[in-house]
């Protein structure tokens, strides 16, 4: 089990409720420090695989070794270990792991977690367990949730967090460095794949500063997508059919005054973007 140093407060509750129903799996996350032992935390394959299709592949993987390790074993020394319990080469740090939990008549598989901290993880399970009180999104779990929620391909886990910008997108803004600066966000709604929240991103982007959408540093590592997309709110001054799922008149864009407003031709926007146009 994970160390009580590692683990504390609320952190602590939702671990308790991944010890809860016979676990057959264990999550392993390295250790902050060098030379500690990785923390290991038990979990349940079922709600992993019905949450995250990167994790349901890994569990198919670790059962389909554990079996080719059962053969293996028999053919070397001609016996099965007692029960069947015979895990992958990290069978030993598993049963560490869900010695004083429930496990059941099935090998304990244990999941390396690569790049994943405990505490990030533990705000993500927050969602697929019922913690009381409710889990909910935060400015403060908002990145967590749309990193971990993309690498490990949990829709369920983006869509919390997609919700959560729509609700809050007047509230975004340019004060770089801040929790609700618009090009923190814009990045990592494109890289999870979130389009349609991505879009509107765009168009506040360009509605509140059309100059930082120049900023090279911005716009290195956008998609073809979301550039083509910033191309067209960029043409039609901060209004683009395209990204905008509901009808709004123009007239109430800052700088469209009576209507009137600047529209680009596509040698003015790549001239803008400092770049060649998909």
């Amino acid at each position: 089990m994970a160390r009580p140093s590692v683990i504390k407060g609320r952190n602590r509750d939702i671990v308790g409720l991944l010890g809860r129903g016979c676990p057959d799996v264990v999550l392993s996350f390295a250790a902050d420090e060098e030379g500690k032992p990785a923390v290991l935390l038990p979990g349940h394959s079922q709600i992993l695989s019905a949450w995250s299709s990167v994790l349901g592949g890994a569990l198919e993987a670790a059962v389909s070794s554990s079996s080719g390790s059962r053969s293996s074993i028999k053919e070397a020394d001609g016996t099965a270990r007692a029960e069947g319990k015979l895990a992958t080469v990290t069978a030993a740090a598993a049963a560490a792991a869900a010695q004083d939990t429930c496990v059941n008549d099935a090998a304990v598989n244990a999941i390396p977690m690569p790049g994943t901290s405990v505490q990030d993880w533990l705000e993500v399970a927050a969602f697929m367990y019922p913690v009381i009180p409710p889990a909910q999104v935060k400015w403060s779990n908002l990145e967590t949730l749309l990193v971990l929620g993309a690498k490990l391909d949990m829709p369920a886990i983006l869509a919390h967090a997609a919700a959560f910008i729509q609700n809050h997108m007047c509230l975004l803004d340019m004060a770089e460095g801040g929790m609700r600066f618009i090009w923190k966000w814009l990045p990592l709604l494109d890289s999870a794949g979130l389009d349609e929240v991505c879009a509107l991103c765009i168009e506040r982007a360009v509605q509140l500063d059309k100059s930082s959408c120049s900023v090279d540093s911005r716009l290195r590592g956008l998609s073809s997508k979301a550039l083509q997309r910033l191309v067209l709110c960029l043409a039609t001054d901060g209004y683009c059919f395209a990204c905008t799922p509901h009808s709004v008149p123009r007239s109430s864009y800052p700088g469209t005054a009576g209507g009137h407003y600047k529209l680009y031709n596509s040698e003015e926007v790549a001239s803008i973007l400092g770049q060649e146009l998909p």
